[in-house]
């Protein structure tokens, strides 16, 4: 055979040393996925809705269209609220995502001040109702966390509620 050993020696020493220049092993990576570690928002199901702060009804039972002045004489702030199972820490993440998600409009606070005043005609025989409040936006849902192994694992539901608009309105109805 042309496979000779020489006296003495092992296979190690015919090795070759690693040169200089060689980069270091990278270290092992762990099995499976990573992911960056957050938290998501999933929402399952949203409304709009309206919420009345006042209304100011006017009546008119005399036989000629009159003129009557609608006005609104209460000052009421809205926030937002998020109601359910999940940590009051996560409020404002839920907020910002359902802000971004669903209606860019939303507001953490509204206000509906006094003073609003119209003038408005009644047709004989009619009822009048003027409203001021705020169009809300109602989300459900829930949050997730992911973590760095990609698992994830639900922290708990929400329902949010917050204000996007205000308005007024009027509708009439036969006496």
């Amino acid at each position: 055979m042309a496979v000779a050993v020489a006296a003495g020696m092992s296979l190690s020493t015919f090795a070759v040393a690693p040169s200089a220049s060689a980069a270091p092993a990278a270290p092992a990576q762990q099995a499976g996925p990573r992911c960056d570690p957050h938290n998501v928002a999933k929402i399952t199901a949203k409304k709009k809705f309206k919420k009345v702060n006042e209304t100011d009804v006017l009546y008119n039972s005399t036989r000629d269209t009159i003129t009557r002045k609608v006005h609104f004489e209460r000052t009421t702030k809205l926030k937002y609220s998020v109601s359910g199972g999940i940590e009051l820490s996560l409020n404002a993440f839920v907020f910002g995502e359902v802000k971004a998600k669903v209606n860019t409009g939303l507001d953490r606070e509204s206000t509906v001040k006094k003073g609003y005043a119209d003038t408005v005609k009644i047709r004989k025989g009619y009822k009048l109702t003027a409203s001021q409040g705020w169009e809300m936006q109602q989300a459900k849902g829930y949050v997730y966390h992911i973590y760095s192994n990609c698992q994830d694992r639900t922290l708990g539901y929400f329902t949010l509620n917050a204000p996007w608009k205000t308005f007024v309105s009027y509708s009439t109805k036969k006496l």
